[in-house]
């Protein structure tokens, strides 16, 4: 209930049940919604007194009231409401660790830029290296070392490549070296 120059939203469980907030069509403006017993439903209401004070005095009431099906309107009592309460010392503060490596969601980056860098080209005889960046199965950044990572050359002349921990500069990160002898097409796996 309230005055015509007053205005109302009222919300229940995110939903916008009542909405005089331009002007009041009607001194008790009214919304439906389908609820259940035995639930907690969240319930917002914004009221705005626009009909004025006289000598200093406001005298700005809102009341909320209620019709379960086939009864009559009661007004909703503060004994009728919840208010949750935190238990003692929260919030708490939680330490969130990435998840173990995923090889499927870790990348390997070349340390050189540009076309022939050591993921797609290299030199006979020549050291060529890597960066492999650990990630999580859902694609967090590891940001600790430690992780066994393997890195097998196949080809013209199979060989196994380095893999150093850079985790004490780059947490999470890891040098490969490798040196082939012999020009051929080769698959890097890691």
């Amino acid at each position: 209930n309230g005055a015509a120059e007053d205005r109302v939203r009222v919300w229940v469980d995110n939903s916008l049940i009542i909405d005089q907030w331009t002007s009041l069509a009607a001194s008790s403006p009214s919304g439906a919604i389908e609820l259940r017993s035995a639930y907690y439903y969240d319930t917002m209401v914004d009221y705005k007194y626009v009909s004025g004070c006289t000598s200093g005095t406001c005298n700005a009431l809102a009341v909320l009231k209620w019709r379960p099906s086939g009864g009559t309107m009661a007004t909703i009592t503060s004994a009728n409401l919840y208010r949750g309460y935190d238990i003692m010392d929260s919030p708490f503060t939680v330490d969130v660790k990435p998840a173990g490596t995923c090889s499927a969601k870790s990348i390997a980056v070349p340390n050189q830029a540009g076309s022939g860098h050591s993921l797609e080209l290299s030199t006979a005889g020549l050291q060529a290296e890597f960066t492999i960046t650990a990630k999580d199965l859902y694609g967090n950044l590891r940001g600790v070392g430690g992780d066994n990572f393997r890195v097998r050359l196949t080809g013209v002349d199979s060989t196994s490549g380095l893999v150093q921990d850079l985790s004490d500069v780059q947490p999470g990160t890891y040098r490969v070296v490798y040196t082939v002898t012999k020009s051929g097409t080769y698959d890097i796996s890691v």
